[in-house]
């Protein structure tokens, strides 16, 4: 949820940037300006942990990544070290997982010696998920969605809170695909030639996955059971392409605090209306982290110590939508057929000193990919005239044969047809 929860540190900012302004509540400017952004959830799974931190601004413009931090979490176990991975993310030194009856504390250290602690907290009671499923959901417009409804239940008796995050995988085709691309056959000014040659990966099948950035969450508090049913985890339009192939979702359903559910909930009220933060004291959106140096200092972010389940199912696009033409992740794939000029047509080539700077002008390389053999070419033949129209080879823009600009080609582990 990472793009979802720093945009709401901003507007957190923000907000309250215009209450520092009133009598009721007295800030200094400079705590207002950033805030340091947590997003931190260790569970039961035996695995690398991990803890990013980054920087929201009121103004706006991306959240910068906290690099150079110290991060550890300390447990009556000892302590865990993290280091840092990619900017701003910082990963457990070695697997682990959180097990009952044991207190985590969260701590860093910022580049400037600022330092942040947590409250203490233990991991939460267990939980399962008893059922995912999609189905299609008709909507107020000609297009439908389909739906992720998800069914769990959990430990404790005298309420359960649960906050989901899922993950979305999907299937890419090239719709416009060859297993040979050209290269630059003779190099011989002035005669250059362009030929075929056998691809050495295959860029026709491809996979992207993409992480949740919304906050959905649901309780059994007040309710006589312990068990949640038909969760509106997400909702995908049908003219979307990530379900035009195959598409796969992981949703994880994690057993969170009662602390934890009200603060998430708070920061879904405030992305719904920002000005009812207006209206409050700040401390309606204090997390469970803070700094040690100024208590007062906004920190967005709440440390979990999670139990956590998950589930996850794979859906064919006319299995749902079989009135539906599928969506491709491109819309426009023209076919041209630019002209190659080889001496052996018996004209002259003017404004070229190269094959290279020829052949990249006539047939942009990095722009297009070969698609076919153009075995209709067109000349213009007219005594003593003759020379092409169209050149040998059909070509597409690159982004029509080549899915590895939105995936890897490499399937997932678990991916399955």
């Amino acid at each position: 949820m990472d793009g979802h929860y720093r945009n709401i540190a901003i507007g957190i900012i923000a907000v309250f940037c215009l209450m520092a302004c009133t009598e009721e509540i007295a800030f200094e400017t400079e705590t207002v300006e950033s805030a340091l952004v947590i997003e931190a959830i260790i569970t039961n799974e035996n695995l690398q942990h991990t803890v990013k931190l980054s920087r929201a601004f009121e103004f706006g413009g991306e959240a910068q990544p906290e690099e150079n931090a110290s991060v550890e979490i300390i447990s009556s176990q000892g302590v865990l070290p993290f280091t840092e991975n990619n900017p701003g993310e910082y990963i457990s030194s070695t697997n682990f997982a959180a097990v009952d009856g044991v207190n985590y504390q969260l701590k860093i250290t910022l580049s400037n010696g600022t330092v942040y602690e947590s409250e203490q907290t233990v991991l939460t009671s267990s939980n399962r998920v008893t059922n995912l499923q999609a189905e299609r959901v008709n909507t107020t417009t000609d297009i439908p969605n389909l739906g992720i409804f998800l069914d769990g239940i959990g430990e404790a008796t005298n309420g359960n809170y649960f906050r989901y995050t899922f993950e979305e995988t999907y299937k890419i085709r090239s719709p416009y695909y060859n297993t040979f691309d050209i290269i630059i056959a003779e190099d011989n000014w002035p005669i250059c030639r362009a030929a075929l040659i056998q691809k050495t990966e295959q860029k026709q099948i491809c996979y992207n996955t993409l992480d949740s950035k919304t906050i959905v969450q649901a309780s059994t508090a007040g309710l006589s059971s312990n068990s949640v049913t038909r969760v509106p985890v997400h909702a995908v339009a049908a003219d979307n392409f990530i379900l035009g192939q195959r598409y796969s979702i992981l949703v994880k359903q994690y057993t969170v605090t009662s602390d934890s559910y009200i603060y998430y909930d708070n920061l879904l009220r405030f992305q719904e209306n920002p000005m009812l933060f207006s209206q409050v004291q700040p401390g309606y959106l204090r997390g469970n982290i803070s700094s040690v140096e100024n208590p007062n200092e906004i920190v967005v972010g709440f440390f979990d110590i999670a139990y956590v389940s998950s589930a996850r199912i794979f859906t064919n696009y006319l299995d749902f939508f079989p009135d539906r033409e599928p969506p491709s992740h491109v819309t426009r794939c023209e076919i041209t057929a630019p002209v190659i000029y080889e001496i052996e047509y018996g004209y002259p080539i003017f404004g070229y000193e190269d094959c290279l700077e020829l052949i990249t002008t006539t047939l942009p390389r990095g722009e297009h990919v070969f698609y076919q053999n153009n075995d209709d070419q067109l000349f213009f033949d007219l005594d003593p005239f003759f020379f092409p129209i169209e050149g040998p080879y059909d070509l597409v823009p690159i982004e029509c044969g080549d899915c590895t600009l939105f995936g890897t080609n490499i399937a997932p582990e678990f991916w399955e047809e």
